[in-house]
Parts: structure tokens; C-alpha cells; sequence
């Protein structure tokens, strides 16, 4: 067979055009679910419910008091994984019920399948709150209608590290099924707490019996729902303690520097709340783009001590760091819309991406126009950088401007507009580090040894941008796209198939 030529085009297998949600697709979100790990110990971005760090401790201490006699792997996960969905199918019910949609099941483990399971059903109809949660007849977890893959459903997937990181529960290397115990000063005296509860009571008997009508199922929902923390319960007295880490007695197997940062955190949180005088529904989003960019809600500068000052530089780094990832996701999704038209040569393509990146972009009726980028990389980031650092924080220069328009081009499918707000917003994060003398992660305990490890974040987009100051922009691009873009996927991809 004849060997092919540079110029020939690539044979691309033709894709599905199923698009599927929530996957890391160049493998790059890591290092900002590792710094989100850092920035918050204990706590993470997928552990959302504060109830779970007193339920799952209850569960495990009910399996150590009322547990079948017989502890082995199928015993330890047939009870968790039961306790975990009837929690969940309770939550729903109430959910339901009162029609809220909003807060009673969000972010409660096995949702999906729960929501699937009760839309329609009548209220006195009999539901089955077990069959989704067992294991097969060779104690593994069904391929198929299982709620949660994970063995130990989400304590094993999300809660496990942060309920071990806040001292709740301690290895045991006598132990295997689970593999760990509740901590007398802390784990134990948490799952007390709903031990008392009549309502954790009648969760009891619900997952041993595994079904409820579904009016019971709901108003059980009510009491034992996330959202249901009573206001000065001991419950809540001793999660703040936790969280806050506040309690010497309590906290005594927490990492001095992961208290004293989460304290700090929860600091800067409030000032914000403080200072915004009104928060904004999507508060995360809003507290993340406030931190980089040192303004409120209002547009007014956010003046803060001295010692909180690494805790926002911090979460900026944080900031920034996810826009990287956004952009070059974004750069992504033009180059997978190119392959969708017809096959191309791999040099066609990549030019095609960052001829449209270097395009001047058309004035809107919320923007003013943009120039093409031109000249050297140098010159692309000075073009990109905000000419009057005394206007509204958030006016249509500001970066989360250019952010909201780059998700409006992908939101219009508008191939051009999204790979050049990409690049713009590229070259912006750039131009406001200064010297990029500092590691922009620095005052983030672990995160400098950590980003060390992985090839895209930052740090080394900092690091690409100053050594090649002198280089062509448009080839600089280029090779971008080629190099964290394109050659990135297939190796995910072909990791991911091997």
C-alpha cells in the first residue's frame, strides 16, 4: 500500500452525532477539580448536601447495632446501597409532592432512576424502593436499572474522602466490609443525632421492609430530605462545627491548614454577602467571577483585609483556570463541527480553526467590533488586554463579558464567533498576570506540586504564552488547536477505548 502523503486527506471514522454531556473530553479538568479539593478540604464540588455527612454516618452505625449476623462484602453493600436509595426515593416523593423541583432531591444520590420510577405514579399505589438498589444473584451491581453503579452507591462514589478528611470515620485494617468505623469523637456523635430522630426511624423500617405507598414515601420525604435540617438541631449545631472548624474536640483529626483554609474561606464568603447587599441566585458562579475580579455585583471595587487576600487570589486562580478549560473545550467543539461536514486534512482543519480564532470580530448591539489578531503573540495578547481598567467591573470589555458572549456563540452555533471569543478570552486571562513571575496557584496549599503532574492548566498556559512572545499569533494558535486540542482528544479517546 502506498504510504500517504502529508497533503492527503484523513481517513476520519464518521462519528455519531449523539452528543453526550459531563465528560472531560481532553482530559484537562483535573487540576481544577483538584484545586476546588484544595480551595474547600472536606468539602467538593459534588458533595452538595450537608445531610449526607449525618446520614451516611448513621447508616454505618445502624449496619454496626442492627446488621445482619453475617459480615461479608454482599451484606455491607446490599445494606448501604438499600439505606442510600430509600433516603433517595423519600426525597423525590416529597419532591412530588410539593411540586418544588428546586431544592427536596437535588443533588441527592440515584435521582434520576428515582424520578424515572415515581413520575405518574397514584399516591396510594405501592412502591418498591429496593429492586434498583440490590445486587445481582452474583452480588455484583446490575448493568442495567441499577440507581448507581458504584459498589457503595455515593458514599463510595462522592462522600467517602470528605467524610474521612472531616473525621468522621477512620481506616480500619481489621476491617473489610466496610473497610473503616465511625470516629468516637466525631463520626459517632453525628450519627447520634438522627439516631434520635423519629423520622430516621421510620427510614429504618422503610429500607428494611423496601417498599411504602407513595403518599407515606413523600411525607417521610418531608422529614428526611436534605432540605429538612432542623434550625438548631444537634444535627446542624455539630455540622457547623464541622464545616466551620470551630471545635477542637470534634475537629481533632482535621489537618490544621485544611481547617484554618476552610475557615478562611467561609470568611470570605460572608464578607461577600456582607458587601453584595443582594446575592444573586447563581451565588457560586457569581462569588467565583467577583474573586478574580476584585469587584462586586454592583461594579464596585471589593475591598478586603490583608488576610483574606490569598483566599481570593486563590479562587481567581481557580477562575481562571476554568476558563482555560472553557476555551479550549470550545475550540473543541468547532474543530468536531468541522469533521461533521466533510473529511479534511488534518493541516485544512487546523488552519480553518484558527484562521476563524484570528478573524476580526463585527460589532454587536452589546459590543463594540474587534480587531483581527495580528503580528506576534505578543501583540495578540496586548490586543486583548482591557484599555480602561476604571470602567464598570462589568461592562462589554470585562472578561466575563467576552465570557457570556462566547457562550452566546455556542448557544447560536456560530462556529467563527466561538473559536474567536475563545482565542480572546485566551489571550485575556494572559494580560492581566503581569510579570508571570508568581505560580498562579501559590497560595493554594498542594497546588503547585499538583499542577506539576499535568500537562494543561495555568501555570504552563503562562509559561506557552511568555516563551513564545516573539512568534507568529496565528501559527502560535495553530498549534494550539494541533497540540491541546486535537492530539489531546485522540490520546483521551484512545486511552479511554484501550
Amino acid at each position: 500500500m502506498a504510504q500517504r502523503t502529508e497533503n492527503q486527506d484523513l481517513d476520519w471514522l464518521e462519528r455519531d452525532r449523539q452528543i453526550i454531556k459531563g465528560l472531560d473530553h481532553l482530559g484537562i479538568q483535573v487540576v481544577s477539580a483538584n484545586l476546588y479539593t484544595f480551595l474547600l478540604p472536606g468539602i467538593t464540588n459534588v458533595t452538595d448536601r450537608a445531610r449526607y455527612y449525618s446520614f451516611y454516618p448513621w447508616v454505618v452505625d445502624r449496619y454496626a447495632r442492627n446488621g445482619p449476623t453475617q459480615r461479608d462484602r454482599i451484606a455491607w453493600l446490599t445494606w448501604i446501597r438499600r439505606f442510600d436509595f430509600a433516603f433517595c426515593m423519600a426525597s423525590v416523593a416529597y419532591e412530588f409532592a410539593c411540586e418544588t423541583f428546586e431544592t427536596a432531591a437535588t443533588a441527592v444520590v440515584g435521582g434520576d432512576t428515582a424520578r424515572e420510577l415515581l413520575r405518574g405514579v397514584q399516591k396510594n399505589a405501592m412502591i418498591d424502593v429496593r429492586s434498583a438498589a440490590d445486587l445481582d444473584a452474583s452480588g455484583k451491581v446490575p448493568k442495567k436499572d441499577a440507581y448507581f453503579q458504584n459498589n457503595e452507591g455515593g458514599l463510595g462514589q462522592y462522600y467517602r474522602g470528605s467524610l474521612r478528611d472531616l473525621g468522621l470515620i477512620a481506616t480500619n485494617s481489621d476491617y473489610q466490609y466496610p473497610d473503616f468505623q465511625l470516629t468516637s469523637y466525631a463520626g459517632l456523635r453525628v450519627a447520634e443525632s438522627l439516631s434520635t430522630n423519629e423520622a430516621f426511624k421510620e427510614l429504618f423500617d422503610l429500607a428494611m421492609s423496601g417498599k411504602a405507598r407513595l403518599s407515606d414515601l413523600a411525607s417521610l420525604g418531608a422529614r428526611v430530605s436534605p432540605s429538612a435540617i432542623k434550625r438548631g438541631s444537634n444535627e446542624e449545631n455539630l455540622l457547623q462545627k464541622l464545616f466551620v472548624a470551630n471545635d477542637d474536640e470534634l475537629c481533632r483529626a482535621q489537618d490544621a491548614r485544611s481547617r484554618h483554609w476552610r475557615r478562611s474561606l467561609i470568611r470570605l464568603v460572608l464578607s461577600y454577602v456582607r458587601d453584595s447587599e443582594f446575592v444573586e441566585p447563581d451565588f457560586d458562579n457569581e462569588f467565583r467571577w467577583a474573586c478574580m475580579a476584585g469587584a462586586l455585583p454592583d461594579g464596585r471595587k471589593w475591598g478586603l483585609p490583608e488576610s483574606l487576600q490569598s483566599v481570593v487570589s486563590a479562587w481567581g486562580a481557580y477562575q481562571r483556570n476554568d476558563l482555560l478549560n472553557h476555551a479550549l473545550e470550545s475550540l473543541f467543539w468547532v474543530v468536531l463541527r468541522r469533521l461533521d461536514e466533510k473529511p479534511f486534512t488534518l493541516k485544512q482543519m487546523i488552519k480553518h480553526v484558527a484562521d476563524r480564532a484570528c478573524a476580526g470580530i463585527p460589532a454587536s448591539k452589546e459590543n463594540s467590533s474587534l480587531p483581527a489578531i495580528n503580528g506576534t503573540v505578543s501583540n495578540w495578547v496586548d490586543s486583548c488586554r482591557r484599555k480602561n481598567n476604571k470602567r464598570d467591573s462589568w461592562d462589554d470589555t470585562s472578561t466575563r463579558s467576552w465570557a457570556e458572549n462566547l457562550d452566546a456563540a455556542l448557544d447560536d452555533e456560530n462556529d467563527a464567533l466561538v473559536a474567536a471569543w475563545s482565542v480572546r478570552l485566551l489571550g485575556r486571562i494572559v494580560s492581566v498576570c503581569g510579570s508571570f513571575e508568581k505560580h498562579p496557584f501559590e497560595h493554594v496549599p498542594q497546588a503547585v506540586e499538583m499542577a506539576s503532574a499535568h500537562e494543561i492548566h495555568f501555570h504552563n498556559w503562562l509559561n506557552r504564552v511568555k516563551t513564545s512572545a516573539s512568534e507568529s499569533a496565528h501559527a502560535f494558535i495553530a498549534e494550539l488547536v494541533l497540540e491541546w486540542v486535537v492530539c489531546r482528544h485522540l490520546r483521551v479517546a484512545t486511552r479511554k477505548l484501550a
